[in-house]
């Protein structure tokens, strides 16, 4: 499956206005509130209708916050961090006040990265040229770390490192071809090298196990 961004960007730029031009000129108004964001940022912040704009003293761009479907709350977060275009961009596709969509982008408004909800955790993937990815992040417990990286070829998995007992290092690395497990390397002592390589026939039966150290 081809990765591409969820949002039209225009559509955000038709309803943000970026830049100090938003800000100059323009006496003081009641409908400004100053507010300071989760990263310290302070801002003025407005809110007409459907749409809470948070602007940096400077008159830069500091977040859009939109109520798509006018139920009170927000579902789509636009992180713009000072800059014209958003860098982040998060979704909340059901409507239930969580966003289930993570987008990164580039400069040129392409995607970098895109996350999905799932459960309590979190899977990220990276997109390649032809737009298939090419690294597909797990974070399965919702902790912030991710314990599952896949790195794909053609949309086929090439290797896999996991982390199974969740203590933020890679304890279990695997190899493939054509779609075939063919070896896979083991830490049993939790020092984060793998000391134990385990390799598999055609068929995906083992068929021996070796020390590498």
């Amino acid at each position: 499956m081809r990765l591409r961004t969820a949002l039209l960007l225009p559509v955000l730029a038709s309803v943000a206005c970026g830049g100090t031009s938003c800000l100059m000129g323009r006496p003081e108004s009641p409908d400004w509130q100053f507010q300071q964001d989760t990263d310290g940022t302070r801002c003025r912040v407005v809110t007409r209708e459907t749409q809470t704009t948070w602007y940096r003293m400077d008159g830069s761009l500091q977040k859009v916050l939109l109520d798509t479907n006018r139920d009170g709350r927000p579902d789509l977060w636009a992180y713009h961090l000072g800059d014209p275009k958003p860098k982040r961009i998060e979704i909340d596709v059901d409507y239930d006040g969580e966003a289930d969509r993570f987008e990164e982008l580039a400069p040129d408004g392409s995607l970098r990265r895109v996350g999905f909800r799932e459960g309590r955790g979190r899977r990220f993937a990276t997109p390649g040229a032809d737009g298939l990815p090419v690294l597909v992040e797990h974070d399965s417990d919702g902790d912030g770390r991710i314990d599952r990286t896949e790195r794909l070829e053609r949309g086929s998995p090439v290797a896999i490192e996991i982390d199974g007992d969740r203590d933020g290092r890679v304890d279990r690395w695997q190899r493939f071809s054509g779609r075939r497990l063919t070896s896979e390397e083991l830490d049993t002592d939790a020092d984060g090298k793998p000391d134990r390589r385990l390799r598999y026939d055609a068929q995906g039966e083992l068929e021996g196990i070796e020390s590498i150290r």
